[in-house]
Parts: C-alpha cells; structure tokens; sequence
C-alpha cells in the first residue's frame, strides 16, 4: 500500500476516535487537552506508521522493545521525532534498550525493576516519565502490583534519588469484558488509588493514569484516563491483526 492511500485511512480514522474522546471528556466535564489519545502501532503495517508521521503525530506506542527498534530502523530520520512509550512488560534485562529508546515506560511492575531503572537513570537525560502499573483486576495473566501493594512500594520509589523524580502516575490493564461498562469499576478503583497517593504524597499533584484501550476507552477517560492506548480502531482498513514488528 501507498503512503497517499494509507493518509486518509490512518487520518479518518484518528478523527472519528478523537470525536469519541471529545465527547467523554464533554461528558466527565473536563477539557480535552487533559487526554493523550496514544497510538499503539505494534500490529499497525509500516506505512500506517509513516502516516501518522506525516498526519504531525510523535507520541507513539510499542508493546516491546524489539518494536521500538524495528520502527525505528523502518522509519530512519523520521524516527528522530518521536516520543516513544514502552507499555509492554519490560524485562530487566531490557532496561538500557529501553532507556535508549523510549521516553516513557508505562509499566514499572515491581519493585526490582524500580530499582533497577533508578540504578541506570543518569542526570544528563531530561523529559522522562514512569508509570507504576496497577493490576487492578487480580488477573494472573497480567503482570502489575496487586492494589494493596501500592502505597508500600511508591514509598520505596519515594526514596529513590533518580526514578521518583520522575514518577508521573499509574497505569493498568482492566480485564476484558463484553460490555465496556463492566470496565468502569476497574477503572473508578485507579481513580480513587490515583487519588489516595497523590492524598498521601506519594503521586505528584495532578499525576496521570495511563488507562483504556479500544474497546473501553471513553469508560476511562468519563473515570479520570489522561492516557487511552488505542490500536485496532485507529487501524481499521489497513491490515492489521499479528505482530507486524519484524
């Protein structure tokens, strides 16, 4: 497929979702520019990549490392552009990789990890942000601290004299469920921990949460989502459906 065919998909598709964010945010009572609608490009073709590039789009998502790479490689000078977010389960022995690479990582999910960012952040990088991750369902498929977890292990980042300087809000994986309104206790729970953090100092003020993907985006965004992570609907008439990373 051609850039010029790929443009017009990619760009009406980014609007029909934007409407859809709009109206939540018009719903919740809050102001759109509270809401990063993040492109997760992982199943996305390469030219639809390229498409959102050229459409003035730089923050985007991959769900690994090796995406990140392969898209950079792809996308050569026009990857220098880009504000890339890790939010995928990153493995510490992936950390400088991702460090590299990435400007945001959604998916700090141990304390181990934590500590071991914090032991390679450095003061020369500025604009990096950390999300603690949430699994707020309970689910063992999903990696994430359990909800009771939380207060003891942002303690600890509190205390760490590089990664909590940089903490920027919680994120989560809601379970899967048929009707997207069955997401919004999920997604009322982070609000409330969201809440009681920044309530006990360890949020910053107005911290986000990185929370909603296609099927239940506008559920989180009415409960508090400053981040929704959208891929198969800003896709849609492309193909799209398997790792298209390599």
């Amino acid at each position: 497929m051609k850039l010029s065919k790929a443009l017009p998909i990619v760009e009406g598709n980014f609007n029909e979702l934007k409407q859809k964010v709009d109206a939540a945010c018009d719903r919740a009572g809050r102001s759109p520019s509270e809401v990063l609608l993040l492109p997760v490009t992982k199943y996305a073709p390469p030219i639809a990549v390229e498409a959102l590039i050229e459409l003035g789009h730089r923050e985007l998502g991959e769900s690994t490392i090796q995406g990140v790479q392969a898209r950079t490689e792809f996308l050569g000078e026009k990857a220098a552009s880009i504000r890339w977010h890790m939010i995928g389960h990153l493995q510490r022995n992936k950390i400088n990789k991702a460090l590299e690479y990435c400007e945001v990582i959604h998916s700090i999910d141990s304390l181990k990890l934590a500590n071991a960012i914090d032991k390679r952040l450095d003061g020369e990088r500025e604009g990096l942000e950390f999300y603690l991750e949430i699994n707020v369902g309970g689910e063992i498929s999903k990696h994430g601290l359990r909800p009771e977890e939380g207060s003891s292990v942002l303690k600890e980042i509190r205390a760490l004299p590089r990664l909590s300087k940089s903490l920027n809000g919680l994120m989560t994986i809601v379970p899967q469920t048929e009707n997207p309104e069955g997401a919004r206790p999920y997604f009322k729970k982070m609000r409330e921990l969201n809440d009681r953090f920044q309530a006990e100092g360890l949020l910053r003020e107005g911290a986000g949460l990185s929370m909603g993907m296609s099927g239940d985006f506008e559920i989180a965004i009415e409960e508090g989502a400053t981040v929704v992570r959208l891929g198969r609907g800003l896709f849609r008439g492309l193909p799209y459906g398997k790792d298209l990373n390599h």
